[in-house]
């Protein structure tokens, strides 16, 4: 079900639009209660605003004629105005979403890294520094979660390479 709404959030506004140009691109698709073009110290637009119409069938329609229409060579954006929390978890839901599809197009798949990049070859220096230059490679046997969980935690790659130190500690200890 979709929400219905009757308050507006635009942005990509010309900064030379006034309050009254801006209220006037809205009449003509219902009865505006309110329109607020937000402006800065100086009275200069900030590029943004908002606007409430009675009804939801006059906000949608001034969404569905306005959204991505060119205004003083500007493509307007015009949709539903969301509350700072709803709008944080719409993107927390679709960065999740984006992640696990991810996740899982690279299911199953062996990952091997050559050609190690500087900071790797760093940290290996500060760890180990009798083995730099000794490691060109490595094949770690790890899950796409433990994958993507490294790449966004510094602290856990550490450990990882510390880890795989040891092992090539005790394979030359043989």
């Amino acid at each position: 079900m979709k929400a219905q709404f009757t308050n507006l959030y635009v942005k990509n506004i010309d900064p030379v639009v006034t309050q009254e140009e801006f209220e006037n691109l809205f009449t003509p698709y219902g009865s505006v209660t309110s329109a607020l073009l937000s402006v800065d110290d100086e009275g200069k637009s900030r590029g943004f605003g908002f606007v409430n119409y009675e009804t939801h069938d006059e906000a949608q329609k001034a969404v569905d004629g306005l959204h991505d229409s060119e205004h003083n060579g500007r493509k307007l954006f015009v949709s539903r105005a969301q509350k700072k929390a709803e709008r944080e978890e719409e993107l927390r839901r679709a960065h999740e979403q984006a992640r696990m599809e991810k996740l899982n197009k690279y299911q199953g798949v062996n990952l091997y890294i050559k050609n190690l990049e500087d900071d790797v070859y760093l940290r290996i220096v500060e760890t180990q520094p009798e083995l730099a230059g000794k490691i060109t490679g490595m094949l770690l046997e790890m899950d796409n979660n433990e994958l993507l969980r490294l790449l966004e935690d510094n602290e856990a790659l550490n450990g990882k390479v510390t880890e795989a130190l040891s092992v090539l500690n005790e394979f030359k200890g043989q």
